[in-house]
């Protein structure tokens, strides 16, 4: 069920304490997504070396490794054709839109319904 289309899980329990007031305007979101976009460029700069260690493991029969381009969709959550300021500027919009997603609270419904856990 491919339902789940945010980049990250950002339940709406973790937006309330990154964000009490609910408009993303706090110092710890905005510390938050500092974070992200810096561990992201971080990220990104040791690209090749990320791949190739998952190269390893593409014959090691786990499924996530049994169809598509595993190791072409890694590549291009990196987004090497962008520069330093618009991956930066792309990472600030993967957490607002994370932060928006209506399909995570969906999502969250449906496993609770299925698990029987009750909010």
């Amino acid at each position: 069920m491919r339902f789940e289309s945010a980049h990250f899980k950002l339940s709406h329990e973790m937006t309330q304490l990154l964000d009490p007031s609910g408009v993303m305007k706090s110092e710890t979101w905005d510390n938050f997504v500092s974070l992200c976009v810096k561990g992201y460029l971080a990220a990104r700069r040791h690209m090749n070396g990320i791949i190739n260690t998952v190269l390893l493991m593409l014959d090691s029969g786990l499924p996530c490794f049994s169809r598509g381009d595993p190791i072409g969709n890694l590549r291009k959550r990196f987004h090497p054709e962008m520069s330093e300021r618009e991956a930066a500027n792309f990472m600030k919009n993967v957490c607002t839109d994370a932060y928006n997603k209506w399909t995570t609270a969906g999502y969250d419904l449906i496993q609770y319904l299925q698990q029987g856990i009750e909010k």
